[in-house]
């Protein structure tokens, strides 16, 4: 790891820091209680790592509050939110007082003495916000270190999720900061991720079609961004990701040891971190994969009940015949009149009839082989084939 990189970098964000909060603190002087006002001054902070996000995103579920309000652009704010947005911009003086330790690691020796560290993310999701906080776990000699790397904060969406669904989009977040923090970390699998949703963690650990498109597409992004055995549950009063879903005031942001350096737990060897019970059930991504696709098979497939029942026919040539019909009949009734088909049937359409119900028996005998062979995956060990 480079720390020099690290030293230079944190200069110029020292710098950007101070000029940002410098104009920020003037803006105050003539602020007024209006959706435009809160619009500027919350707009003035550059804040990219997310050193104060747990105060910032008090300001923007402000923001979010103020728009479903309804308010014109200079009207002024009812006195609810009047109150919130004058304590929100009295804390702000307090930021100057913010310290932020220019290096991750307790010493600037060179990084071959750091060869045992590990990124720990925590996520959390409340009804207004969600997001997930990063810290840098090392070790030195005998003893562990852990110091904050990164959060990441979002305002609810206006259209209401249920708490499940927010905690999987903080998880999200969590999967996403992990990809940022691989281009600057040399990540492979030295990473943990935690959470309090024991269902958010069923779903990672699951397989991710057999949910609904909400779930699955982000389960998907979540299972290729991490490996989902690297996942962990915490106890919600365990959880500094918490403070990031809830926000706190500037004072705290200063004082809150949890927030900068996580759960005191980390600094302790892992068989000593608490024995939280595993609510979600255990089982693999193959495990329930083989279960999905054996519930989609028979409920597709057994329980169809078939448009034509080919045991009242002695002909298998008279089954093809009468499919060929019932598909002509289909496509005309698509079509105006003049352009609809009356000729004899052509081998090409028997053709298509017959493949019809070879394509249905195969599905019947062999579902489960042929989604996996659809999904290029290994067939079952207990196949037919």
């Amino acid at each position: 790891m480079n720390l020099r990189k690290w030293k230079t970098n944190s200069i110029e964000l020292s710098k950007k820091w101070e000029e940002d909060l410098s104009s920020l603190i003037d803006s105050l002087k003539q602020v007024k209680n209006t959706k435009r006002s809160v619009l500027r001054i919350s707009s003035k902070l550059f804040d990219p790592i997310g050193y104060i996000a747990v105060f910032t995103i008090r300001i923007k579920i402000i923001l979010q509050e103020i728009w479903e309000g309804g308010f014109d652009w200079d009207e002024e704010l009812g006195k609810n939110l009047g109150n919130k947005w004058e304590k929100w911009c009295k804390e702000v003086h307090s930021l100057v007082d913010l310290f932020i330790p220019r290096y991750y690691f307790k010493t600037d020796k060179s990084s071959e003495e750091f060869n045992e560290y590990q990124i720990v993310i925590f996520c959390d999701a409340s009804k207004r916000a969600y997001g997930a906080i990063a810290y840098i776990r090392y070790k030195t000699n005998a003893d562990f270190h852990v110091n904050f790397v990164s959060s990441k904060a979002r305002v609810a969406p206006l259209k209401k999720l249920s708490l499940p669904r927010l905690e999987l989009l903080a998880t999200l977040i969590g999967a996403r900061l992990l990809e940022t923090l691989r281009k600057v970390f040399k990540i492979t699998n030295n990473y943990i991720m935690f959470s309090d949703s024991t269902v958010t963690l069923s779903w990672i650990r699951g397989y991710a079609k057999q949910w609904k498109p909400f779930v699955s597409n982000r389960i998907h992004e979540i299972q290729d961004l991490t490996n989902p055995q690297n996942w962990r549950f915490v106890k919600g009063e365990q959880n500094p990701a918490d403070i990031v879903s809830r926000g706190c005031s500037a004072e705290e942001l200063l004082k809150n040891r949890r927030l900068w350096h996580g759960s005191h737990w980390l600094t302790l060897s892992e068989e000593n971190w608490p024995k939280n019970e595993r609510l979600f059930q255990e089982t693999t991504n193959e495990e329930r994969r083989v279960k999905y696709i054996a519930i989609n098979y028979s409920s597709e497939f057994q329980n169809e009940e078939p448009f034509l029942d080919i045991n009242n026919f002695s002909s298998i040539s008279k089954v093809f015949r009468i499919t060929a019909w019932i598909r002509r009949f289909i496509n005309n009734m698509k079509l105006i009149k003049k352009d609809r088909i009356k000729t004899p049937f052509t081998a090409e359409e028997i053709e298509e009839a017959e493949e019809i119900w070879i394509k249905k028996v195969q599905a019947e005998h062999f579902g489960i082989e042929i989604n996996c062979l659809k999904e290029t995956k290994i067939l079952p060990k207990d196949s037919k084939i």
